[in-house]
């Protein structure tokens, strides 16, 4: 197929004739005359409405133009993985997510990955998923790691791990003492399905401050989804926009938090806190990579996601 000869029929139609597109082209209009002519006689097909002013194009030529611009499209990514195939030497990635994923989930993976192909530069994108989303489907973000929640169109989500959300508590609660038998060991954050414990009713930490994050967030939207399924209606609220700092603030005494599992893991150190979690599927989740919508998936790309696979 004659790439060039179809890059020159999309100038026709953006330029509404062959006369102005010979002249965006530089080229004489007999010349392009004769491109879109060859490529009439191959197929012995009608591309133009000739007698139109604007040039449109035909039925025919519409399902041309689809088609041959797909096969550029598949040609230029089949180009891109026999190239990566060979290297993955060089190159960039550019990697996004909240602070939350950038300090206690990447740094491992990014570790291994630079270890296998120190030849790439790696860039890291802090901010919220909004934005996220944003940089990724503008083609400024390879990829980005999220929770489950809102999907975005144009947008691909992979699951890499299941998760469970935990309500952390200050140890030096007194509340801790009737709800005991509901706590989950450190040890235990990692038993997904086993996890929640059947009886624990959020209405009973009602009497406890709680951190809040902002609605736009997953943890912010399930703690308040909480609130109203377990008719709670805690009377004291700090707010913060980022969950590492929400923890934090539970080490320091200050509230109750919600925490992923899987972070919990990585970020615990025998500090006097306390987890709980209802046996409730509305606690259940999963860590995400997510990547704009393409026809293939940069090597590059995929080699650091199957990387985050064998960290998590």
């Amino acid at each position: 197929m004659d790439h060039e000869s179809t890059n020159y029929l999309q100038v026709i139609v953006d330029e509404g004739g062959i006369s102005n597109a010979a002249k965006r082209l530089n080229i004489s209009q007999p010349a392009l005359s004769s491109r879109i002519k060859k490529i009439e006689e191959y197929y012995g097909i009608t591309i133009l409405n000739a007698n139109r002013r604007p040039a449109t194009l035909t039925e025919e030529g519409r399902r041309y133009l689809e088609f041959a611009s797909r096969q550029q499209q598949l040609e230029k990514s089949f180009r891109r993985y026999i190239q990566e195939s060979k290297e993955l030497k060089t190159g960039e990635l550019r990697i996004g997510g909240t602070n939350l994923y950038t300090e206690c989930l990447l740094p491992d993976a990014v570790k291994r990955f630079n270890e296998k192909y120190p030849g790439i530069s790696i860039r890291i994108y802090n901010d919220i998923v909004p934005v996220l989303t944003g940089m990724t489907s503008k083609g400024e973000l390879d990829l980005f790691i999220t929770s489950s929640g809102k999907n975005s169109q144009g947008i691909v989500y992979e699951p890499l791990q299941d998760t469970r959300l935990y309500f952390c508590v200050p140890g030096s609660y007194p509340v801790n003492r009737d709800l005991s038998k509901y706590a989950v060991s450190p040890d235990q954050l990692d038993k997904i399905m086993e996890g929640g414990k059947k009886g624990f009713d959020l209405k009973e930490l009602e009497n406890c401050p709680f951190i809040l994050l902002d609605e736009s967030q997953l943890m912010g939207r399930i703690m308040r989804n909480s609130f109203r399924k377990y008719k709670a209606s805690p009377a004291n609220f700090l707010y913060t926009d980022q969950a590492l700092t929400a923890y934090a603030m539970t080490k320091a005494g200050v509230g109750v938090s919600l925490m992923f599992d899987k972070i919990l893991k990585q970020i615990y150190n025998g500090e006097d806190v306390v987890f709980y979690s209802p046996d409730d599927d509305d606690m259940l989740g999963e860590i995400r990579v997510a990547y704009a919508e393409q026809e293939y998936v940069p090597g590059v790309v995929r080699e650091f996601i199957n990387i985050l696979r064998q960290v998590l």
